[in-house]
């Protein structure tokens, strides 16, 4: 990642790891997360920060991932998530950002996430579901701005050269 080069103007991108996961659990001492420069960030104040981050930015196109929402949330805090992706969604709208945010289906109250899904400019769910003797992989996308029928039920699998899709929709 470090070495990641944006393509067309050759200018190296800008990287920044914020960690609000391991700090949780006491002190960060993983030496992936050193190597990567990663900044350990106390959960309480990885959505300022993130938001603090983000207002830098200027009008440069700029890409967010978030690995897990759900690692920073407790039944306490949810109404201060949803706040933040609302924030987070503005944002890029204005900013011309792109944000990837991920939670973990079941480990949050229906109501956090259906507020997430009206909020989202596009919904894509991950599953598997075992009949018989084989397991299904499913990729479900429920949700996308601007399509006028986004909703599709795909069986995948995994290949050597990457997801294969049983649909070519």
């Amino acid at each position: 990642i470090k070495s990641y080069i944006l393509r067309g103007n050759e200018e190296k991108a800008q990287l920044t790891l914020y960690d609000g996961y391991a700090p949780s659990f006491a002190q960060a001492k993983s030496v992936k997360l050193r190597e990567a420069s990663a900044l350990p960030i106390h959960p309480s104040q990885a959505l300022t920060a993130a938001l603090g981050a983000l207002q830098g930015v200027g009008g440069k196109p700029y890409r967010v991932v978030i690995e897990t929402l759900s690692s920073l949330a407790r039944p306490e805090n949810e109404r201060e998530l949803v706040e933040f992706f609302r924030n987070l969604v503005f944002m890029g709208q204005e900013l011309n950002g792109l944000h990837l945010v991920s939670i973990v289906k079941g480990l949050h109250s229906p109501a956090f996430e259906t507020q997430l899904r009206h909020l989202a400019g596009g919904v894509i769910e991950f599953g598997a579901e075992r009949k018989g003797f084989g397991i299904y992989n499913y990729l479900v996308v429920s949700k996308l701005l601007n399509v006028k029928d986004p909703t599709r039920i795909l069986l995948w699998k995994e290949t050597e050269k990457g997801l294969w899709l049983e649909s070519t929709k």
